[in-house]
């Protein structure tokens, strides 16, 4: 979970202002620069139409659904819950290809994250062919940035947000310039995707400075800081991962940064370098991450959901590294577990528990027991009385679905529209 409060640690530290400014120039080297993430080349005019990828009819109602649960919620009081939950379907639609759906969606959102969301949007345009189109989203994302200049400053992490994602479009479209500008003075806990964005971009010549400069930022940096070290290291694991030694470099550092880290981080940073090696098909190496991920999750204590929901994301990882029986025992163990801890898990939290196993249930092949998972999370739902969790839980179970390919049945649909149609005060 995202830690929004100002850290109380002097800022911004010398040694991570150094990273982030010889990440700059490394972007800024004509040699060997890579891109952040892959930009598709190809024709770019203008008037390119930006279209969504084809989809079925169940996954658009879900998407729908989705939207149209967390958007019932009345903006006063529950502005931020509202657009917390509207931002997530966007993001959901982003990811499969939806950039119209999303677009679309983004116009309804009232606060701040109208404007995170055109830097989204700008930013998906710049990966998939269709740059050109992108300035125009990221200086409306300024304009919103801007808007937040009179907030209080322990609020200033939603400006800074949005500044962080601007920064990044502007990097991936060459403008190192426009780019430093959005990216400079980031609020710690904004760092992370921006010295990610560099990061990716270096320069190998100026690999060994980074790392230097990166060391330094780990040891002496707050816990915001060293994260965003961190998410540069990881960073730098994907662009080197051909490299051996750079690449083994990148890891050794995320593994002796995240010593300082809770445990949760731990588990966060190996499940992202197990997903790197999936996407370059090192099952192998995928599985070892994973298998050290589990061994940190035991260094911790966990609140029973967060227990069920973060080994299920894990089984799903070992699942793909090509161990497919370890897997199906782990998440046959969590339905036992929460089975087991069902009536210590607060009502509002027990579908956010079981929508992680059924997701990994439909990675592995199973869309008969995720259904039947989805199911009960959608019933977990609607046990609390009050609107707000209801549209929450209803939302996010229809997203998953959607994302995950798995079609409910008619029995399932119709209850579904039923819950929806049933959303009302008290939120």
């Amino acid at each position: 979970m995202r830690n929004h409060h100002r850290s109380t640690a002097p800022r911004p530290t010398a040694t991570l202002v150094i990273a982030l400014c010889g990440l700059l120039c490394g972007a800024c080297s004509q040699e060997g620069a890579g891109p952040a993430r892959e930009v598709r080349k190809g024709p770019d005019p203008a008037s390119t139409t930006v279209r969504d990828a084809t989809i079925t009819d169940s996954q658009r109602e879900l998407l729908e659904t989705a939207f149209k649960a967390v958007s019932l919620m009345p903006t006063n009081p529950h502005v931020k819950n509202r657009s917390r939950g509207q931002e997530a379907v966007v993001d959901a639609c982003l990811a499969m290809g939806l950039p119209q759906t999303a677009l679309r969606f983004t116009e309804q959102i009232t606060n701040w994250r109208r404007g995170l969301e055109y830097a989204r949007y700008a930013l998906w345009c710049i990966e998939n062919g269709h740059a050109s189109v992108a300035p125009r989203w990221l200086d409306r994302a300024a304009e919103i940035a801007r808007g937040q200049q009179g907030q209080a400053e322990s609020q200033a992490w939603r400006r800074d947000r949005i500044r962080a994602a601007i920064a990044t479009g502007w990097l991936l479209l060459g403008e190192a310039g426009k780019a430093a500008g959005f990216g400079k003075g980031l609020t710690d806990s904004e760092q992370g995707p921006w010295a990610a964005a560099h990061a990716a971009r270096i320069d190998p010549a100026v690999f060994d400075a980074q790392l230097a400069s990166l060391d330094a930022t780990i040891a002496s940096g707050n816990i915001d800081q060293v994260r965003a070290a961190l998410e540069a290291c990881v960073a730098l694991f994907e662009r080197f991962y051909d490299e051996p030694a750079r690449r083994a470099a990148a890891e050794e550092r995320v593994r002796s940064g995240y010593a300082k880290l809770p445990p949760q981080v731990r588990v966060e940073m190996l499940k992202k370098i197990a997903a790197i090696a999936l996407k370059r098909e090192d099952r192998a190496k995928a599985a070892e991450l994973v298998r050290e991920a589990f061994s940190c999750f035991g260094e911790a204590q966990w609140q029973p959901r967060d227990f069920i929901a973060v080994r299920a994301s894990l089984a799903a990882l070992l699942f793909r590294a090509g161990e497919v029986e370890p897997a199906r025992k782990e998440l046959d163990s969590l339905i036992t577990v929460y089975d087991s801890y069902r009536e210590r898990i607060i009502d509002i939290y027990r579908a956010g528990a079981l929508r992680p196993v059924a997701e990994a249930f439909a990675v592995m092949g199973e869309p008969a027991t995720a259904l039947k998972l989805y199911r009960r999370a959608i019933e977990e739902g609607c046990v609390n009385h009050n609107g707000r969790p209801r549209a929450h839980d209803l939302s996010a179970s229809c997203l998953s679905m959607a994302r995950h390919g798995v079609e409910p049945d008619e029995t399932l649909a119709g209850r579904i529209t039923a819950i929806l149609a049933g959303l009302r005060a008290p939120w």
